[in-house]
């Protein structure tokens, strides 16, 4: 069974070098520049204090975690393992404290599994969301093969139900975790309107969680350093980002 899903960056503006026609837009995963082999520890994401000196555990936090436990435990019983890296991420908001998205995006989990509109047998799980949920990013798990990263846009998302909606971009607090909700949200629709609008508004974007966190992070750490009005950079770039810029002046 493939992924009836395209390659494509669901990104948003770099200064002059790549325009965007609105919030984002969808780039040729061909068009984009290479990265460095993936690091599965995060190690470009240097973090301000050593563990001993992070600040303490808040609620939200805790209800991340809570999250995450979940989902675990879920995943095993459907016979998928979720990637280290994203569990190495997911666990530690220190890491995802580095990026700071141009487009006021956050990092957030699912309350727990949805299905995949337009791919019988996957599941979804989201972890990063734009503040206006024009688009979520989600792990696209496959039981016994290999997981994407997709990007979601809100034509795809409105072919859910509104108990999937919910679950899928981690809205539930935990009173209204009732398992009512979660089977309402078990049972995907498989009309083939909803499938087809599914696989035109959703794109692989990543082939594993790590290249993602670093595309993501690279490429906010140089939209930050544009004036979004005017273009003009406020910071100076540095060698990599230079060359990554020039890419796209070939």
């Amino acid at each position: 069974m493939s992924i009836p899903f395209a390659f494509g960056w669901y990104g948003s503006e770099l200064g002059a070098y790549r325009p965007c026609k609105s919030t984002y837009e969808v780039y040729s995963y061909e068009s984009l520049p290479p990265i460095p082999k993936a690091d599965p520890q995060f190690t470009f994401l240097a973090l301000d204090e050593p563990v001993e000196k992070a600040p303490p555990v808040n609620d939200w936090e805790r209800a991340e975690w809570r999250k995450l436990e979940r989902l675990i435990q879920e995943t095993k019983s459907l016979g998928i393992v979720l990637p280290d890296p994203f569990l190495h991420f997911m666990s530690d908001a220190r890491l995802q404290g580095q990026i700071i998205s141009s487009t006021c995006c956050w990092f957030n989990l699912s309350n727990r599994l949805v299905r995949c509109p337009g791919f019988d047998g996957a599941y979804l799980i989201s972890f990063l969301r734009d503040q206006q949920d024009c688009v979520v990013w989600c792990l696209c798990l496959i039981p016994g093969r290999q997981y994407y990263v997709l990007a979601v846009d809100d034509d795809a998302l409105m072919t859910l139900s509104s108990a999937e909606y919910h679950v899928l971009l981690g809205n539930l607090e935990p009173d209204e975790e009732s398992g009512d909700i979660f089977a309402e949200a078990s049972r995907a629709s498989s009309a083939d309107n909803v499938a087809e609008t599914a696989r035109t508004n959703i794109w692989i974007c990543a082939p594993s969680f790590e290249s993602f966190i670093y595309r993501f992070w690279f490429e906010n750490e140089v939209a930050n350093k544009f004036d979004p009005c005017e273009n003009t950079l406020l910071a100076p770039l540095s060698d990599a980002e230079r060359r990554y810029l020039e890419h796209y002046t070939g």
